[in-house]
């Protein structure tokens, strides 16, 4: 095919980032500063490594640790959760109604501490 007819297609309004689920350029950035931070001890004191700094103990990390720790609960996880308190229920309803008699039995039966 001539390259004058030839369409090119972008996803993601045109870009070339990677969607999800975090953008690979992103990750390559940080990955650079990981790597060059041993060369660089000032960035411990000056603005760029307090700003560059990454992991689950940064406002960022922690931000990203709990979007991705959420989730959805789908119909499944509802159905679940809806059967274990139906039957939840179903055993408070019923224990009283088998071994109440053996209680009250054993009430009845016991001798009279008078």
């Amino acid at each position: 095919m001539p390259a004058a007819e030839r369409i090119a297609t972008f996803d993601n309004d045109g870009t070339l980032w990677a969607e999800q689920p975090m953008y690979f350029q992103l990750l390559f950035a940080l990955d650079r500063v990981k790597a060059l931070a041993p060369l660089h001890p000032e960035w411990q004191t000056k603005e760029p490594g307090v700003i560059l700094q990454t992991g689950s103990t940064t406002f960022f990390g922690q931000l990203a640790h709990e979007i991705a720790g959420r989730r959805v609960p789908i119909a499944f996880d509802l159905g679940i959760s809806r059967f274990t308190w139906l039957m939840i229920r179903f055993i408070l309803v019923m224990l009283p109604a088998v071994f109440g008699h053996r209680m009250v039995l054993i009430f009845h039966t016991a001798p009279s501490r008078t």
